[in-house]
């Protein structure tokens, strides 16, 4: 590695900052590893990675093992690693969890994203609020994450009232038509 007076590295990290702030994805993205390379052992760069990976990428899966998701974990985890009180990557690393359904893991990032820096509390209330103490999501879980991503809530499948009516209207034709042959046959 080139040795970097660090006035040089301060405006690589700050214009990385800016481009995560302000550019496209890709230009946030190029600025980071650009500041990373020079500056490796800033969590906040770590985070501003994670959040450049994630930002507007649509669906993904935080707990995949390949792309943005996987990426971007990694970056949060190289963060706490590095600043083990950091709440930014403990409040997205539980965002995360949650995303992926590990609720243990949700509870204890979230937790110590509301312990180390208050302003997380109310958001991270509200979120633990939703998640379930075990098993599977509620409907109330779904709905709080659309709300919060911006996507539209968790409705139920248009299908499945359709779905009972055929059913039932199934079970009578055939329960009828059983009870008619029983009847003509005796």
């Amino acid at each position: 590695m080139v040795a970097h007076d660090e006035s040089s590295v301060e405006v690589v990290v700050a214009n990385a900052l800016r481009a995560h702030e302000t550019g496209t994805r890709r230009q946030a993205i190029a600025a980071i590893n650009a500041a990373l390379d020079l500056a490796p052992d800033r969590p906040d760069l770590h985070v501003a990675h994670a959040r450049a990976l994630w930002d507007g990428a649509g669906e993904f899966t935080p707990y995949a093992t390949s792309g943005r998701g996987y990426e971007g974990r990694r970056a949060l985890e190289t963060a706490l690693a590095l600043d083990p009180n950091h709440p930014q990557a403990h409040f997205l690393l539980g965002w995360a969890a949650v995303q992926g359904r590990e609720w243990g893991a949700a509870r204890r990032h979230l937790t110590m994203a509301a312990e180390h820096d208050p302003s997380y509390s109310a958001g991270v209330d509200e979120l633990l609020a939703q998640v379930p103490k075990s098993g599977t999501p509620t409907r109330a879980t779904g709905n709080h994450l659309s709300r919060a991503l911006g996507a539209p809530p968790v409705r139920k499948p248009f299908w499945r009232p359709l779905g009972t009516l055929v059913l039932s209207i199934l079970v009578v034709v055939f329960v009828g038509d059983v009870v008619i042959d029983w009847l003509v046959g005796n």
